[in-house]
């Protein structure tokens, strides 16, 4: 399906809908036709209906040439205006063949399709021969239908309506008491246009075409201004986590800062001053003991040297107020008489200070 068959239906489709919902009220009345061509088997009956402003006896007429003469001859001494010089055709059974597509409404230019195809295959007809004729559906009958009348007996008719200066408004089937009326937009296959008619639908074509225009310019604008902003707000959000990952690193490293400071104030508070741990040592430690190696690290206190009697420090060392957990971190070794026992210890400070009282 082509992009024009496709707009063609859906304003078929459209117009349709939107007729329904106009009230009756509202609606614009059509002109009543002041003639009534009825074709039948053995001739083309001329009459007026009832409704007609001027009044005449029917006539048959066998000879469709004679139509013309005789449409104009039915005005009399009157003369009809231009919107009064309108004819309803009705063909007769027999003048045409009905044929039934589908019991709900296809789509315009699928009926069409359908009806040639259904047209070829089902009758012995020239498709150059015929007219096909969409029927129109109502709020009764939305069956989709089509009805196939031969070239030479309706096309002699309109060729004497138009130069007798009259118009056919519509065309209506008749069959065993059943009546429907010609898709208003399937009569141009029977009714040639007039330079007006060509040049409003050409105008509303134009119309319809700047309007979709529009309508594509209007989305393609809106598409591309969405296709800027989501660009926009993807670098706005790129540019913001990146300044966001910058912040948390910041934030990251402050804590692990304030951690540490944390840690170390705790450990100051906690811990012994170096100037009283080797304060008390001196004054724990007796005469007769050499120390060469200290080493205090967060409270851990490692003390290596010589002594007489190394075993006598581990009670000295912890009966200290400073001092707590006392052992020796290795054997101890004899080395002579005169330096004694070499030693090494390791201690912890006391967390709390002990009090001056």
């Amino acid at each position: 399906m082509s992009l024009f068959n496709a707009i063609g239906d859906f304003l078929d489709w459209w117009t349709g809908v939107l007729a329904q919902m106009v009230p009756s009220a509202m609606k614009r009345k059509s002109v009543p036709a002041q003639i009534e061509l009825d074709v039948r088997r053995d001739g083309v009956l001329l009459s007026a209906p009832k409704n007609a402003k001027i009044q005449f006896d029917p006539v048959l007429i066998k000879d469709a040439s004679e139509l013309g003469r005789f449409i104009q001859a039915s005005e009399g001494d009157l003369r009809r205006t231009e919107n009064d010089k309108t004819i309803r055709l009705t063909i007769d059974k027999g003048r045409f063949i009905s044929r039934k597509l589908s019991d709900i409404q296809l789509p315009k230019s699928m009926g069409e399709n359908m009806a040639a195809i259904d047209m070829q295959g089902a009758t012995p007809f020239d498709p150059n021969e015929v007219h096909l004729l969409r029927g129109e559906t109502n709020q009764t009958d939305s069956s989709t239908r089509y009805a196939i009348i031969k070239k030479v007996i309706v096309d002699p008719i309109v060729r004497q309506v138009e130069t007798s200066g009259y118009r056919i408004n519509s065309i209506e089937f008749q069959a065993d008491g059943e009546t429907f009326a010609a898709n208003p937009a399937s009569l141009k296959t029977v009714i040639p246009l007039r330079r007006g008619q060509v040049m409003q639908g050409n105008i509303m074509k134009l119309a319809i075409s700047v309007f979709l225009v529009g309508i594509l310019l209007t989305l393609g604008n809106v598409h591309w201004r969405h296709l800027e902003a989501n660009a926009a707000l993807d670098q706005a959000i790129s540019e913001e986590s990146e300044k966001a990952s910058a912040v948390r690193r910041l934030i990251a490293q402050r804590n692990e800062s304030l951690s540490q400071l944390t840690t170390v104030r705790s450990e100051k508070d906690g811990a012994v001053p170096i100037v009283v741990v080797m304060e008390e040592l001196s004054r724990v430690i007796p005469d007769n003991t050499w120390i060469t190696d200290l080493e205090i690290n967060a409270g851990v206190v490692n003390i290596s040297g010589f002594s007489a009697d190394a075993a006598k420090l581990i009670p000295m060392l912890e009966a200290s107020e400073y001092f707590q957990g006392t052992t020796f971190r290795s054997p101890v070794l004899k080395v002579n008489v005169q330096v004694g026992e070499r030693f090494s210890i390791v201690t912890r400070t006391r967390v709390e200070k002990p009090s001056n009282g």
